[in-house]
C-alpha cells in the first residue's frame, strides 16, 4: 500500500536457489546465459542513472552492486526492485539515494551503486526492465542528492 515498504534479503546458494530456511524457496536467479542478458537501470552514487545489459546471473547482478545482493520494494509497482549492496551500510558505503514514503518523507537511504530490475513479489526470477520501469527510474532518480549532517 502507499508508504509500506518491504526488504527481503536473498541468501543464494551455488546453483541459484534461495535459502529453503528463508522461506523464499521460490526464488530463483537465472543461470548465466547469453539469451538471459537483461536490461537494467544502475543508479550509482552522484551520477545519472543509465541502461545497461547485463548476464541474468547471480554474479553479474553482484558485480554491479559490488558484494551480495540485497532486493528491496519501494514502489507501488511490485514487479519494480531495487538491488543493494546488502552490507552497504556497514562497509561505509557512499551514500547514493534517498528513499520516501507516501507523504514524501525519507524513511532510508541506499548506500553505494545500486540497480532496478523485475523481480515479481510472486515470481520467480530476477527479469529485465520494461520500458515503462526504465522511463520510471530515469525519473525517480534522475536528481542528484548529496547528504550533510548524516552520521
Amino acid at each position: 500500500g502507499e508508504g509500506s515498504q518491504f526488504f527481503v534479503r536473498l541468501p543464494i546458494d551455488k546453483e541459484g536457489n534461495v535459502e529453503e530456511s528463508y522461506g523464499l524457496s521460490k526464488y530463483k536467479v537465472q543461470p548465466t546465459h547469453p539469451e538471459n542478458a537483461m536490461k537494467i537501470l544502475v543508479v550509482e552514487p552522484l551520477a545519472a542513472p543509465y541502461e545497461k545489459e547485463i548476464e541474468g546471473g547471480l554474479e553479474s547482478m553482484q558485480t554491479v552492486v559490488g558484494g551480495y545482493i540485497q532486493a528491496i520494494y519501494p514502489f507501488e509497482d511490485d514487479e519494480l526492485a531495487l538491488i543493494c549492496n546488502e552490507e552497504g551500510k556497514l562497509l561505509g558505503l557512499p551514500f547514493n539515494r534517498a528513499l520516501v514514503d507516501g507523504a514524501g518523507r525519507v524513511y532510508d537511504v541506499v548506500v553505494g551503486p545500486f540497480f532496478l530490475c523485475r523481480a515479481p513479489r510472486d515470481g520467480e526470477d530476477f527479469e529485465g526492465l520494461t520500458e515503462g520501469q526504465v522511463e520510471f527510474g530515469k525519473e525517480r532518480f534522475r536528481r542528484l542528492e548529496v547528504f550533510t549532517g548524516l552520521l
